[in-house]
């Protein structure tokens, strides 16, 4: 079947624009009762900046589901279609929710586990992070962006323990930053990919 085949050639390509092709006529060709093995909802959310980015701010506390409260927030560019697209995306999928108060809410964390379906969803994830690394560092002012890099010398048998502390280090900065909310709720969102760029802004007259 057109299933099998397209699955089989998503397997067999190294071509990561080829599979993001056939994953998405895969997804269209997967009868919905089997839709949840291919997690689609979660490669969607991670191909795109605007969506963790939107989920982020709902974390932050205050949230309106307005298009234009939001555009006003966000540093990266977007238009009142793409914000309206991806605060629909959010709610219908189940990444945000309302509760008893009419506040939203963040529920379960976004989880692939398919190793295929990860691998392309988290290279598409950083290529786009990239190219808005670009964009900032265009629309930015310096005092609020940090961009650097560390050429040094390291025995190849040592790159392992260099992702290791890596990792270490994402981890440490994430829990620093959880403290940090703790301590003063009213958050900004930003991104950190050893370029660092605040993706929201506070505005003044809400």
């Amino acid at each position: 079947t057109a299933y099998f085949r397209c699955l089989v050639a998503l397997n067999q390509t190294q071509d990561d624009a080829e599979k993001h092709e056939l994953f998405q006529k895969l997804t269209r060709l997967t009868p919905a009762t089997r839709r949840y093995e291919l997690e689609a909802d979660a490669v969607e959310y991670i191909q795109h900046w605007i969506y963790p980015v939107l989920r982020e701010m709902v974390s932050a506390g205050e949230f309106r589901d307005d298009p234009y409260w939001i555009e006003r927030r966000l540093n990266g560019r977007s238009d009142l279609r793409e914000i309206t697209h991806a605060l629909n995306f959010l709610r219908t999928r189940g990444f945000i929710a309302k509760d008893a108060n009419g506040q939203y809410q963040v529920k379960d964390d976004v989880i692939i586990s398919s190793d295929e379906v990860r691998s392309l969803a988290i290279r598409s994830y950083h290529r786009h992070a990239l190219e808005q690394a670009i964009t900032m560092l265009e629309d930015l002012p310096m005092n609020q962006r940090e961009y650097g890099a560390l050429i040094f010398q390291l025995p190849e048998e040592n790159l392992a323990e260099l992702k290791q502390k890596l990792k270490e280090f994402r981890k440490d900065l994430h829990q620093w930053s959880l403290s940090k909310v703790k301590q003063q709720p009213e958050a900004i969102v930003v991104q950190c990919n050893f370029q660092m760029y605040p993706q929201s802004k506070k505005v003044s007259n809400s």
